[in-house]
C-alpha cells in the first residue's frame, strides 16, 4: 500500500515540475511578446493588422498564464492529500490489529 502511494506522488510531483517548467516558459514568451508588442506600438509607420495580431496571442498567453496560476495551489495540494490518506489507512490498519 505505501508503495502504491509513494509511487502516486512520486508522479504526481514531476507533473508538479512539468508545469513550473511550463509556466517558466510561458513567462519567458509573455515578456518576449510584451516587448515586441511595445516595439510595434512605438513604430508609427507600423502594420495595424501585425499590431492587433500581437495583442491577440499576448492577451490569450496571458489569459492562460493567469490560469494555470490560480490552478497551481490546487496542483500542489494534491502530494499533501496523498500523504494525509496514506496516514489515515495506516492509523485504520493498526486499529484494525
Amino acid at each position: 500500500m505505501l508503495d502504491r502511494f509513494n509511487a502516486e506522488r512520486s508522479e504526481i510531483m514531476r507533473g508538479i515540475e512539468r508545469y513550473g517548467a511550463k509556466q517558466k516558459a510561458l513567462a519567458a514568451r509573455l515578456r518576449k511578446e510584451t516587448k515586441a508588442f511595445s516595439s510595434h506600438q512605438n513604430n508609427p509607420t507600423g502594420n495595424p493588422t501585425a499590431l492587433d495580431a500581437a495583442r491577440q496571442q499576448m492577451l490569450w498567453d496571458t489569459r492562460i498564464f493567469q490560469e494555470r496560476r490560480q490552478s497551481l495551489s490546487f496542483v500542489c495540494e494534491v502530494p499533501t492529500l496523498i500523504e494525509q490518506r496514506a496516514f489515515a489507512l495506516g492509523r485504520a490498519a493498526e486499529q484494525a490489529l
